[in-house]
């Protein structure tokens, strides 16, 4: 397992993380389905929805295996496949090297205010078959 602290901005309520070489630059379909469960997926791309537009320190871990969803820490936990083709991503405008594969990419949210929140971004090391909310936050 490796973790990173990374300081990440937001803009249009949403951080993407993308393929560097292998995204077209296509835009999300953000549907009102995906805006309730904060994520949305295409080919080497991800949206991860956020509370507000700010600068965001969210630890990111790269894991060989998933570990239990931790419920009671967090108030709204997605997951979403993503495919890593070059081995370099970019989440938000910072680039992190990730071994290229598949990756269930799970994003966890707790609300710490009306405009405000805490964040972790995990990238499992296992293929998904699509958009799985393992808690979800009312709005």
């Amino acid at each position: 397992m490796t973790t990173k602290m990374m300081e990440l901005v937001s803009d249009f309520g949403q951080i993407q993380i993308y393929d560097d070489e292998e995204f077209d630059g296509d835009e999300l379909d953000w549907t009102e389905e995906s805006l309730v469960e904060f994520a949305v997926f295409g080919d080497q791309c991800v949206g991860l929805q956020v509370i507000e537009n700010d600068d965001h320190k969210i630890p990111v871990s790269v894991l060989a295996t998933a570990p239990e969803a931790d419920l009671s820490s967090w108030d709204h936990i997605v997951e979403v496949p993503f495919e890593c083709l070059s081995s370099k991503i970019t989440i938000a405008d910072e680039e992190l090297n990730l071994p290229a594969g598949n990756y269930t990419v799970r994003w966890s949210i707790k609300k710490t205010g009306e405009f405000r929140g805490n964040y972790q971004l995990d990238f499992v090391a296992q293929q998904s078959a699509g958009r799985r909310v393992l808690k979800q936050m009312s709005v």
